[in-house]
């Protein structure tokens, strides 16, 4: 869309055989990234307007997020069977999958949610599952960090969000919590109450100290945490 006017100026009619659950710019803006409830993620021409440049293939329910990695050579992508993949982004080739520290009694395992670049890092990445933790991993989906909720029940997070400079992590728990992080501490130091009804997403201020969080009770709301 131009912002200008309102028009559209690009559509992508068949993206994908099903819905789409995350769109996002290549690191250089020439390609958009987007991700499916078909399981997979496609790059299309964002000048072109070709799609399904690349497609990357291999997760086995919805796929939920993903990221170009710093250097933009590696794709990261989160899905609903329990995993996060590092794909190769000229080749498509998986290079690894990452699973979260949980039981495996479970049989259907909690899903990745959200993957986002960690700023101020080389090149570390926040993962977030339906766990009451996020993890921050390496590109070799070596685990550096984990951010824990402190709670056995109702801490589990569905939506994150990371200030400018990385210093801090915020999460919202299932319990419509904002669970606030000191990534340098790597420690939960307060939460807050941001919603009676389910949130369905959060997002920082590009500049200032605000955390906009947004849900069921459709109201968006603007936090200084």
């Amino acid at each position: 869309w131009k912002m200008a006017t309102g028009a559209c100026v690009r559509k992508f009619e068949k993206a994908h055989g099903k819905g789409v659950t995350s769109v996002k710019f290549t690191k250089d803006g020439s390609q958009v990234l987007s991700t499916s409830f078909d399981g997979t993620a496609r790059v299309h021409g964002l000048k072109s307007g070709k799609v399904g440049i690349k497609e990357f293939r291999g997760h086995t329910s919805y796929v939920n997020d993903a990221c170009q990695s710093a250097n933009a050579t590696l794709l990261l992508t989160t899905s609903s069977d329990g995993t996060a993949k590092i794909w190769d982004f000229k080749t498509q080739a998986c290079l690894h999958t990452v699973t979260p520290p949980t039981p495996t009694t479970i049989a259907d395992p909690p899903p990745y949610l959200s993957v986002m670049p960690l700023p101020g890092s080389t090149d570390l990445y926040i993962l977030t599952s339906r766990n009451p933790f996020v993890e921050i991993i390496e590109p070799s989906g070596n685990v550096v960090a984990t951010l824990r909720s402190g709670k056995a029940e109702g801490g589990e997070f569905v939506c994150t969000a990371v200030s400018p400079k990385g210093e801090w992590i915020y999460c919202i728990g299932e319990d419509k919590l904002l669970y606030c992080f000191n990534y340098e501490r790597k420690r939960l130091e307060h939460t807050m109450k941001v919603s009676d009804k389910d949130v369905v997403g959060t997002t920082h201020h590009p500049l200032r100290n605000c955390v906009v969080t947004w849900g069921q009770d459709a109201a968006v709301r603007f936090w200084t945490p």
